[in-house]
């Protein structure tokens, strides 16, 4: 008799058969059976609120109490809408439904957002619109008349670096919108020279200005002529930088009433001189400033010359010639000058020892008739004795010229300060020649040039310097040795 093991299952097949036990019935809660008895009362009948799955409906037909299983050929079924519709006629007193269903009602239409209720909904949508492309109308720029010039340029040498050079001058005239009126002249260069006084009219460089204007009314930004107004006082004629209104208002019945208002800054100083002429000679005469200065740059188009009380013409085939740069004015053999002649000149030159203002404002009433004219002006020029230009005053400057009182020839203190070497500046060195240890030499060496000297003109025999040549950056002055301890120069730093 032979012995037989007894047979062995690991623990995780019968811990995995349990669980399959354990799993049926889980599966079955999950299938969703339903059965229902419904009576009949229509051709179609809705059995569920879910989706029917396909293949699970058994339909049992009760008449009289007699019960008969139904086939397909007796109904049809839509599963997702979970109805069934008759064919077999007469209808059955009720019926017994077996089914699973899905957890799901598939004939039901689903969305996020019921487009009915949107349309319905009182909404105050904005929808984005995408702005059209901007056009511009160029059409009124065709009553402008302009010329200028764009100029690039490239400057190199032997002592100096490469330097890209630029300027742009533009003059414009015409109609803006609104009827309104332009001319301009616009630059970005300043140029160092001046037009030559030998011609009536002057071709001027170095105006810039924009003139608004329309109507009776005109706006004028730049350089400009403030011009005396038209009356027997106060009058005048200045070159100005600022701005000016200019504008007439109807009174009604009354009349008219023209105004303008200036507020600028003065271009140069004003002078009146009487000449000194010598019999024979018709020039060159030397023109100067009101403290005797004998350099000094005349602003174009500001003199005035009258001989005998009658007023002179400029230009080679009139009256004068006037050398700007040189302040010098020649007379042609037009007008013979004598010592019998008397001549004045008014003319503004370039003072940069303090910033000036100009504020200035002109008024003229006229009666309505025309027969009477009410004329008030104002005019105010001063010197803004805190901003000097062309020098800066220390506390002790400033203690020097407070004592002096009255006494301008004790207003003087040195003018020479150090600087580091800067080529556009006219500088100086200093040295020692024979005895004489504090001499300026101009100078262009780096190493050495470390002054900057402001010389004043102090006359003929009361100075050690006299002027040597003139750049266009300035003048050059050099110094010239005593004799017998009497100064040879003319001017001192």
């Amino acid at each position: 008799m032979t012995n037989q093991e007894p047979i062995r299952f690991p623990a995780t097949t019968i811990l995995c058969f349990f669980l399959t036990l354990f799993a049926v019935p889980v599966l079955g809660q999950d299938s969703r059976e339903q059965e229902k008895t419904i009576a009949l009362a229509a051709d179609s009948l809705v059995v569920d609120s879910l989706s029917i799955v396909p293949g699970t409906l058994r339909i049992t037909l009760w008449r009289k109490g007699m019960a008969e299983l139904a086939d397909s050929t007796m109904y049809s079924v839509d599963y997702f809408t979970a109805t069934v519709y008759w064919k077999l006629s007469p209808r059955p007193d009720s019926v017994t439904l077996q089914y699973r269903t899905f957890p799901y009602d598939f004939g039901r239409t689903y969305f996020h957002k019921d487009p009915a209720a949107l349309e319905q909904a009182d909404l105050n949508l904005t929808p984005y619109e995408v702005p059209a492309a901007p056009t511009y109308d160029f059409s009124e720029l065709e009553q402008l008349q302009y010329n200028g010039s764009l100029v690039r340029g490239i400057s190199f040498g032997n002592n100096q670096d490469v330097v890209v050079n630029s300027s742009f001058n533009l003059q414009m005239s015409g109609k803006l919108q609104n009827d309104v009126e332009i001319s301009a002249a616009i630059t970005d260069n300043n140029i160092p020279i001046q037009p030559e006084g030998n011609t009536q009219q002057l071709q001027e460089f170095d105006r810039v200005f924009i003139r608004l204007a329309k109507d009776e009314h005109a706006l004028t930004v730049g350089d400009y002529d403030l011009l005396r107004p038209q009356s027997y006082f106060i009058n005048y004629y200045k070159r100005a930088q600022g701005a000016s209104y200019t504008g007439t208002y109807q009174l009604g019945n009354a009349g008219s009433l023209k105004s303008s208002v200036h507020a600028a800054v003065a271009r140069g100083v004003y002078m009146r001189q009487f000449l000194n002429v010598i019999e024979g000679n018709q020039g060159p005469y030397k023109l100067r400033g009101n403290n005797g200065e004998t350099f000094i740059i005349i602003l174009a188009g500001t003199e005035r010359v009258w001989l005998d009380g009658v007023l002179l013409t400029r230009g080679a085939e009139n009256d004068y010639i006037i050398d700007y740069n040189a302040g010098e004015i020649t007379f042609t053999p037009k007008q013979l000058v004598n010592k019998d002649k008397r001549i004045q000149v008014e003319f503004e030159y370039a003072d940069n020892s303090y910033f000036r203002s100009i504020i200035a404002q002109n008024n003229t009433f006229t009666s309505a008739d025309e027969k009477w004219k009410v004329r008030l002006n104002v005019y105010s020029e001063q010197d803004s004795r805190n901003q000097p230009l062309d020098q800066e005053l220390d506390s002790l400057s400033i203690a020097r010229l407070r004592s002096v009182g009255d006494s301008v020839q004790q207003a003087f203190i040195p003018g020479f300060d150090t600087l580091s070497y800067d080529p556009d500046r006219i500088m100086y060195r200093l040295t020692d020649s024979l005895g004489f240890d504090t001499v300026f030499v101009y100078s262009t060496d780096p190493e050495s040039a470390g002054y900057v000297l402001t010389f004043t003109e102090l006359g003929a025999n009361k100075g050690n310097y006299v002027l040597s040549s003139n750049l266009a950056n300035g003048r050059i002055y050099k110094w010239v040795q005593p004799l017998g301890g009497v100064p040879q120069g003319t001017a001192e730093p």
